[in-house]
């Protein structure tokens, strides 16, 4: 279900409807004051605000918010009911998507690749996203894939068994 103008004036009472737009690429919702660049897609029930700016290849969508002055650019992908506010970047081929967080991600700058802790139960290594339950049992298949040698590997494993800990003390339940 697609929102409605009418959604959006409820949603943001002190604009009008002339405010407001729909992205030709995708048909999501653009305030006056956010700029969205044609190649970028803004599509589903996304919204893009305030002076937010939208432009590459980047894509928003699902139900997905881009506000403030915050920035996605690049081949990023904001979806689901991801907030991207203030003056956050999401740049490169950058995900970000699922809950809103309560605190900021958990993230490792590797020496091969980067670990982020992407969603509640997800952690990314590079472009690899699995769950915390899932990445024990994959540094070594993967880390040869990529050429990393046998120390190479333990040091993401340590990094790997960190960033799940914290993940399941922040977030018990997830």
């Amino acid at each position: 279900m697609s929102v409605t103008i009418e959604q959006i004036m409820q949603w943001f009472p002190d604009t009008s409807a002339s405010d407001w737009h729909q992205h030709a690429n995708g048909g999501g919702w653009v305030q006056r004051t956010a700029s969205v660049a044609d190649s970028a897609r803004v599509f589903g029930n996304a919204q893009v605000s305030g002076n937010a700016r939208v432009f590459g290849n980047a894509q928003v969508f699902g139900d997905a918010r881009v506000s403030g002055n915050a920035r996605a650019f690049g081949n990023a992908q904001v979806f689901g009911d991801a907030r991207v506010f203030g003056n956050a970047q999401v740049s490169g081929d950058a995900w970000v998507f699922g809950n809103a967080w309560e605190v900021s991600p958990l993230f490792i700058q590797g020496h091969k690749h980067s670990l982020s802790l992407c969603a509640h139960n997800k952690i990314a290594v590079g472009c690899k996203v699995h769950t915390l339950d899932e990445w024990p049992e994959m540094p070594e298949e993967i880390g040869k894939q990529h050429g990393y040698s046998h120390l190479d590997i333990e040091v993401y494993r340590l990094h790997l068994a960190h960033m799940a800990k914290v993940a399941r003390l922040l977030w018990p339940t997830k």
